[in-house]
């Protein structure tokens, strides 16, 4: 699951992969601009600063959020691990300028790129799909502090239909690892390539 967010915040690629049990195991890769990261974590009240050190926030040399850096970085990590994305899950904003970054890179050449778009319709059915495999305790995730954060922020907002979505403007702080991480974990559990893919990794 990819979500790019403002160039000043956080962005964040989240790697899913079920196993042969049904457990889905997520892993996230979150991004933010090194310059202002006191005064962001002070604004967020977070502590970025101590995530960068501890490995668990990529600061992004500069001011703002360098897609060219993101590509570089995810291609040379998921080479390193031997993983190849089998399909990219992404909200349309920014996107064509990512898409560019990673083509120069050379990152992902081989994942189908999947549009989600962020609004109840698309959203509700990830949603729930990402709460089931929570409630039945099948969603493996590290304990990741980016991915404690944006579960402790998040605010569903429901339609006179019933249909939920994840809710950034009304969302107390930063939850751009959970957009990712709900986008990606329906991939690999309820995605239409879910039988060719059930064991590959997958980035949403």
């Amino acid at each position: 699951g990819l979500d790019l967010s403002a160039r000043t915040d956080l962005t964040a690629a989240v790697m899913a992969a079920q196993d042969d049990s049904g457990v889905v195991h997520v892993h996230p890769f979150v991004f933010t601009p090194s310059e202002g990261l006191r005064e962001r974590a002070q604004r967020d009240r977070a502590p970025y600063d101590q995530w960068v050190r501890d490995g668990f926030l990529v600061a992004v040399p500069g001011p703002t959020i360098d897609y060219d850096f993101v590509a570089e970085w995810l291609r040379n990590t998921l080479d390193d691990d031997g993983i190849d994305p089998a399909v990219v899950c992404f909200d349309r904003w920014r996107i064509s300028i990512f898409q560019k970054a990673c083509e120069d890179a050379g990152a992902f050449p081989y994942a189908e790129w999947s549009e989600v778009g962020q609004g109840y319709r698309d959203m509700s059915p990830r949603l729930e799909a990402f709460e089931a495999k929570m409630l039945a305790g099948e969603l493996r995730h590290g304990l990741h502090p980016l991915l404690n954060m944006a579960a402790a922020n998040a605010i569903a907002t429901m339609d006179p239909s019933g249909n939920r979505k994840l809710d950034k403007h009304k969302a107390t702080q930063r939850i751009d690892p959970l957009v990712a991480a709900v986008m990606a974990v329906y991939e690999v559990s309820e995605g239409s390539m879910t039988e060719d893919f059930t064991a590959e990794a997958m980035i949403g």
